[in-house]
């Protein structure tokens, strides 16, 4: 199959979900992951998808799936913040002085935080 030809399967598989791996797309090409990864350049400078850690994402509307995908943390702070408050103060009483805890670098861990900041513990984020 041309470069061309599988950039276009990615670009078609990407219409009915968010989001496709390296190794799915591999898999389902045939094709070594290098190949995987140089389509997913061009794909990507051609603006049809986004380059992501660990594969392709479809732009914003661009799934029909209607699957939620991770949107950038720019965009994703400032949506449901109220409930994300809520799933700090949640999870802020799971957390007993001393603790150590790993928390993700994401929107609603951010709230998280805050709740802890005046805690005695380890907080250890990636």
């Amino acid at each position: 199959m041309s470069d061309s030809g599988r950039q276009r399967q990615i670009v078609e598989l990407l219409r009915d979900r968010p989001f496709a791996s390296v190794r799915e797309l591999q898999e389902r090409l045939g094709v070594s992951a290098a190949t995987v990864r140089r389509d997913i350049d061009k794909i990507d400078e051609a603006g049809e998808a986004r380059k992501v850690y660990g594969g392709i994402s479809a732009l914003d509307g661009a799934s029909q799936a209607g699957v939620a995908y991770a949107r950038p943390y720019d965009e994703n702070r400032d949506l449901a913040v109220e409930a994300k408050r809520q799933i700090a103060a949640l999870a802020a009483t799971m957390v007993r002085d001393g603790d150590a805890i790993i928390v993700h670098g994401g929107s609603t861990c951010f709230h998280l935080g805050a709740k802890l900041a005046d805690r005695n513990i380890r907080l250890y984020t990636n």
